[in-house]
């Protein structure tokens, strides 16, 4: 999958900083990685995705320059939802010369910060578990407790 820069055009899951967050924090981030990464035939790519992704655990958060254009970076974190899935993720985007190495840690407690203030998604799981439980009452007949 290449990048064409037209509108709609398709980006790899790990050439940007909210696919590698997303990836990162997955159940199984080192299969998913060699799943979409086209493996170079020495595993220099998947070694250095595998490096990246341990670094975006160690971090919480994905640092990712854009490899169409080394003027743009990305910062981004996984947005939990309530059984512990990651469901979405939060990213800031910009020049590299706004973005510099120096304000990582700033821009990633910020992104973070964001990233865990996402009620309405921890609303929707729990509006889904009740939806769920419900269902299970109504199927198997349990009576309802006293509010």
């Amino acid at each position: 999958m290449r990048y064409t820069g037209q509108p709609g055009a398709r980006v790899p899951l790990l050439d940007s900083a909210i696919g590698c967050a997303i990836v990162a924090f997955g159940p199984d981030p080192i299969a998913e990685a060699a799943a979409v990464l086209s493996i170079d035939t020495d595993g220099v790519g998947t070694w250095a995705a595998e490096i990246d992704l341990l670094a975006t655990q160690f971090r919480g958060y994905a640092v990712r320059d854009d490899p169409h254009d080394p003027a743009l970076r990305g910062v981004a974190a996984p947005v939990f939802g309530a059984r512990g899935h990651v469901r979405m993720g939060v990213e800031v985007q910009g020049p590299v010369v706004r973005l510099p190495e120096s304000a990582f840690d700033e821009l990633g407690a910020t992104v973070r910060a964001a990233a865990d203030a996402r009620p309405d998604v921890l609303a929707g799981e729990r509006r889904e578990q009740a939806r769920v439980r419900s269902e299970r009452r109504q199927r198997w007949g349990r009576p309802r407790a006293a509010a």
